[in-house]
């Protein structure tokens, strides 16, 4: 039964950072929930496969990154940077709501510290659950005042899409504050990294703002 729990609430994660994805870009998401549907399933697979089958929990959010990457590059027909770009805003901001929603139902004295490096329990689904929610329902509000630079995909593959050093910094940056979180969670007892996450998801936010006004 626990194991699948673990699958269930995977996808279901999966399924709100993909929504916030799609959202944050002002992309249909109705359009795309068959795509998104079988995302966010292969993603739990290989989670579950990785933290409970092989026990390799520092792989995963590696693993996770790259197969978002590459299921909106193949599945949705995402170029290769915007899926980059759209994988990593989403992928981010969940980590910024699911952390967020820890402190508060930490200091609630609802859950403890423990409960965010465990595969199941009471704890650790009542902060999937919440953070679940608050990425719908933010997804849901902030389309209107979503990013409009990018187009949406299907994209053209035959233009050579120029990545700025900017911008690759902006990629290589989020990316490292994403491996080194979630290694952090799983190996020390320490809220520290949190605020790191949303400051740094805050520039990202910033930097893309101001690059859609400049559109």
């Amino acid at each position: 039964m626990e194991d699948i729990l673990y699958i269930a609430f995977s996808i279901l994660d999966s399924l709100a950072a993909l929504f916030l994805m799609f959202r944050i870009f002002r992309f249909p998401f109705k359009e795309y929930i068959k795509e998104t549907i079988a995302i966010a399933t292969i993603i739990s697979l290989e989670s579950y496969f990785v933290r409970v089958v092989i026990k390799l929990p520092d792989l995963d959010p590696i693993i996770q990154a790259w197969i978002y990457v590459i299921a909106l590059r193949f599945i949705c027909k995402f170029s290769w940077r915007r899926a980059q770009v759209v994988s990593l805003i989403g992928y981010l901001g969940f980590m910024a709501i699911q952390l967020s929603s820890f402190l508060i139902l930490d200091l609630l004295d609802i859950v403890v510290y423990a409960d965010t490096q465990l595969l199941g329990g009471l704890g650790t689904y009542l902060i999937q659950i919440t953070s679940e929610i608050l990425c719908f329902i933010i997804g849901w509000l902030i389309y209107r005042n979503g990013f409009s630079f990018m187009p949406r995909p299907p994209h053209d593959l035959r233009i050579n899409e120029k990545i700025s050093g900017t911008n690759w910094f902006i990629l290589i940056l989020g990316n490292v504050v994403i491996y080194v979180t979630l290694y952090w969670i799983l190996n020390f007892h320490s809220i520290l990294i949190i605020p790191v996450v949303i400051l740094t998801y805050a520039i990202l936010l910033f930097y893309y703002r101001e690059k859609d006004r400049m559109r």
